[in-house]
């Protein structure tokens, strides 16, 4: 049968390229057997790298586009064609980011911990800077770097 390209249907990002050698993986419609992935096949001078990395299908089209760069930061190929923030993993990272920097500080609350009252209340102050941390980051916010996070106490 050939070369095809295993592509998402709403987003045209294509997934990976497989070969066929028996019609009987393809569903009648052009779907991968149990999947939304449509088969598409590949004209015979294609670049697999090109495809997988820089392409997308556009179905009204029939035809595979290139996209643009994608950007650095938390982005994603969205069913609109174009790369967009993915808040939901950027927000996941902050808040890993965020669980670490509150672990390495569990120690300052400790009762047998060296700090004055004083010294304590700056690290209890710090601490909950950290956790108001993912409420205080800007919509336009797409990677961890430039974001605003709590001064730790010296």
């Amino acid at each position: 049968m050939g070369d095809f390209a295993l592509v998402d249907e709403q987003t045209g990002h294509v997934s990976q390229i497989v070969t066929f050698g028996n019609k009987a993986d393809v569903e009648e419609a052009g779907y991968l057997k149990g999947t939304n992935l449509q088969v598409i096949d590949l004209p015979t001078n294609y670049n697999a790298s090109q495809i997988i990395n820089t392409s997308y299908y556009d179905h009204d089209d029939n035809e595979f586009k290139t996209k643009p760069e994608k950007p650095i930061g938390f982005y994603e190929w969205t069913i609109n064609k174009k790369w967009e923030i993915d808040r939901t993993t950027l927000m996941l990272r902050v808040r890993a980011e965020r669980d670490d920097l509150l672990y390495q500080s569990d120690w300052t609350q400790l009762a047998d911990s060296p700090f004055s009252d004083s010294k304590k209340a700056e690290w209890v102050t710090y601490r909950q800077a950290l956790r108001d941390m993912p409420a205080g980051v800007s919509e336009e916010a797409d990677g961890l770097e430039g974001l605003n996070w709590p001064t730790k106490p010296s």
